[in-house]
């Protein structure tokens, strides 16, 4: 694990910090989709439009333990509150451990247009602290579109860090992706998703999903993804309006991802 931070801290370029990571344990569920969980507040920063969706003033707390490595641990917050001509919302995450630090807080807003299309805008401060080095930060804009295509279908496109940010001296840039998908619910039990998402400097990865909800207040989900091939899983159990849900995911080369979040509304 020593080995692993040292590794990190040597990036001199630091290409890959700040990857996105899913907030929710539904969208790792279902293949790390940024559609699979449309209805919380912390997906405002992986799909902001799709914060158009929620009706009540909502708070989550998510924590991910990734391949059981403490210096890999992300957790955060997120609060999104629906006002009269649109859903404002913010986040706070961080990453790393003390020896190498990520922290994001992002704002964000959407709303609909008309009665098919959903837009959303986040900004997101990036600081990247490392021990005895000291500290950067950027700003990051992701914009979002979410149409509904017809009742049972919705197709989003999200595009991240349009602005083209850098940290610090870098000259790389933070990861510029495009996603685009599309998520088919021809039920309240059954939904299914299909995205591809492509870093304009990588080849495409591709993220199959879906959900299923037996009973009233209890879901499932699966999925895959691809580049790395990577099976997933989750859990989602709602009491008095409050969900409590957990997810797994696998990886070819390293041990398992969880993660876990609690979701509730406020009065």
């Amino acid at each position: 694990m020593n080995y692993l931070t040292a590794l990190l801290v040597s990036l001199g370029t630091l290409f890959a910090a700040f990857e996105r990571m899913p907030s929710s344990p539904l969208q790792m569920g279902m293949g790390f989709s940024t559609l699979g969980s449309q209805n919380n507040p912390s997906a405002m920063v992986t799909h902001p439009a799709s914060m158009s969706l929620l009706k009540t003033p909502s708070v989550q707390l998510f924590y991910s333990d990734s391949y059981h490595l403490s210096e890999l641990d992300f957790s955060g917050a997120a609060v999104a509150v629906p006002l009269s001509f649109t859903v404002i919302g913010a986040t706070s995450a961080t990453f790393g451990s003390l020896l190498y630090r990520e922290t994001s807080i992002s704002l964000a807003a959407a709303r609909e247009i008309g009665n098919n299309l959903s837009v959303g805008m986040s900004v997101t401060s990036h600081e990247l602290t490392i021990k005895n080095y000291g500290s950067t930060r950027t700003f990051a804009l992701t914009v979002s579109a979410d149409y509904e295509i017809a009742a049972d279908l919705r197709w989003a496109l999200l595009y991240r860090n349009v602005n083209s940010p850098r940290i610090g001296t870098s000259e790389e840039l933070l990861p510029q992706v495009v996603t685009s998908g599309i998520l088919f619910s021809p039920s309240e039990q059954l939904t299914a998703s299909l995205e591809v998402e492509k870093d304009l400097l990588f080849t495409p990865r591709f993220k199959f999903g879906g959900g299923w909800s037996p009973i009233p207040g209890l879901r499932f989900a699966a999925g895959f993804a691809t580049n790395p091939s990577q099976a997933t899983a989750a859990i989602q159990i709602t009491l008095k309006g409050q969900k409590i849900s957990y997810a797994v995911a696998t990886h070819p080369a390293l041990p398992v991802s969880q993660m876990v979040a609690l979701q509730f509304h406020l009065p």
